[in-house]
């Protein structure tokens, strides 16, 4: 019994059958969130008033757990107030397009490009904020804390980090509030309390 006759006509001689399809729904690619900038406070550095930003603070006196003699007035307290200087600088980044290639690319490659740039934009000040605060140990070298490479963030460690917190008094602040805030503004970053000193940088 005579078999099928092969096609007559392939893929070998209809050359539109091998043309390739682009898909335009590019596919979303991954991004890390930016912890460190929530953890920082923003500060207003005004218009047309220099580069630095000096910031003071307090420091704590301590109890008094020395009794005086009665009738005795013992000798006046002296204040100290720490300072720190935030320097501001400039960063900058930018992309250009030619007529030709907005004229054929397959996807709105502008307003793409000007979202990864954003992404960027929140990299780079989570890695400034990082660095400032990965410094933090010099001052106070008991807040360092070192987890093995590989070795996963386990509840005691977060049990630790809370309590280490709340015993050098750090204090607790808005997040809400401090999404977002002053983005279009000059304003350098203060963080928050470590060892008694203040930290900054400039954003």
């Amino acid at each position: 019994m005579a078999g099928y006759n092969p096609a007559s006509n392939g893929t070998s001689n209809l050359p539109q059958s091998r043309v390739i399809y682009y898909d335009k729904r590019f596919i979303e690619n991954l991004k890390a969130q930016t912890p460190f900038v929530r953890c920082s406070e923003r500060r207003e550095l005004p218009m047309n008033s220099g580069n630095q930003l000096e910031l003071f603070m307090y420091n704590t006196f301590g109890a008094n757990t020395n009794q005086v003699s009665e009738g005795t007035v013992p000798s006046g307290i002296t204040a100290t107030v720490g300072t720190t200087t935030a320097t501001i600088g400039e960063y900058a980044d930018y992309a250009n397009f030619s007529s030709l290639s907005l004229a054929t690319t397959l996807d709105p490659a502008v307003e793409n490009v000007g979202r990864e740039l954003s992404y960027r934009l929140g990299q780079s000040l989570s890695a400034i904020v990082r660095a400032v605060v990965d410094g933090s140990n010099s001052i106070d070298a008991s807040v360092a804390k070192t987890i093995a490479g590989g070795t996963g963030l386990s509840l005691a460690n977060i049990r630790t980090a809370v309590q280490s917190l709340g015993g050098r008094a750090v204090q607790p602040f808005n997040e809400q509030e401090q999404l977002m805030a002053g983005v279009n503004k000059i304003a350098p970053v203060k963080f928050g309390y470590i060892g008694g000193t203040l930290e900054s940088i400039a954003a």
